[in-house]
């Protein structure tokens, strides 16, 4: 537009994700003598038993395709994603450098790699030519990065899946409730119940900036 030309003001267009939490708890009920006379405190790793066991829910929720059961939000699968094929196997970082552009190419920006251990272990065996005993990627103390992001591993990430690229800033985990661990008395039976509650939802405000990469045969 020209100088001093005067801009014209636009309604932007606008939709909304609506995101309702789901509850995800767990509970134990351990004895009055097991809590006094046990050591370590069996109250205690019990606790962080269900807290383990409900960060692990969410993790087997968000990856998923909400049909596993009933009252599950659903996740990453049930999504519209984009797609690489990587074939049978993965021996370059080729299929990644592809999902870097798939992503960019809805106006994306993939800042992380979701991908179970054992694919992961894989690439980090990966040599930089045959005949070498150099790695292609460099593991480090927090892990390895794959074209320059780094890779989160989860050991409930599908089987047919080689990895997620995710644009965090277009995928959101609604926290309603964090992780809240109590011990309540249970006199008839001279015990206590520990137990975990937590709220938690997903929105994905973008799905085609999440691609993933698997075998398409």
């Amino acid at each position: 537009m020209a100088e001093l030309e005067e801009i014209t003001p636009t309604d932007g267009s606008t939709g909304e994700v609506i995101c309702t939490p789901s509850k995800v708890g767990g509970i134990t009920t351990v004895s009055n003598e097991a809590v006094e006379d046990t050591d370590p405190a069996i109250a205690e790793a019990i606790a962080a038993g269900i807290a383990n066991q409900i960060a692990t829910s969410i993790d087997v929720a968000f990856l998923g395709d909400g049909s596993g059961a009933a009252k599950v939000p659903d996740g990453l699968l049930s999504t519209t994603y984009q797609t690489v094929d990587t074939g049978a196997s993965v021996t370059n970082l080729d299929p990644f450098i592809a999902a870097i552009f798939k992503a960019k190419s809805v106006g994306a920006n993939i800042d992380r790699w979701i991908m179970n251990p054992t694919v992961a272990e894989t690439l980090s065996k990966i040599k930089k030519q045959t005949g070498s005993n150099e790695p292609l990627l460099q593991l480090v103390a927090d892990g390895i990065q794959v074209a320059g992001i780094p890779v989160l591993t989860d050991p409930n990430v599908d089987a047919a899946t080689v990895a997620w690229g995710i644009d965090s800033t277009r995928t959101t985990t609604v926290l309603r409730k964090g992780t809240e661990v109590k011990r309540f008395d249970v006199p008839r039976q001279d015990g206590q119940d520990v137990r975990g509650i937590a709220r938690v939802g997903f929105a994905f405000r973008h799905p085609q900036a999440n691609v993933r990469l698997y075998d398409a045969a």
